[in-house]
């Protein structure tokens, strides 16, 4: 039997998907997005902290 294979394009708006999710999906896409944001806020802190340090070194030596 022969196979068909198509391939679609379906574009849906951040609104639509948001609509179509049930209260329960939401929140785990709450917790998702939550955890993503703390851990990117935590590296840019990080990032911070090591920048300040170098230039706190760097005024050190001289």
């Amino acid at each position: 039997m022969p196979k068909l294979s198509k391939q679609f394009y379906l574009e849906i708006t951040v609104e639509q998907f948001l609509n179509s999710c049930s209260y329960l999906e939401l929140q785990e896409l709450d917790l998702l997005l939550e955890g993503y944001l703390r851990k990117a806020r935590h590296t840019d802190l990080i990032n911070e902290y090591k920048k300040k340090n170098k230039s706190l070194e760097a005024k050190e030596k001289q």
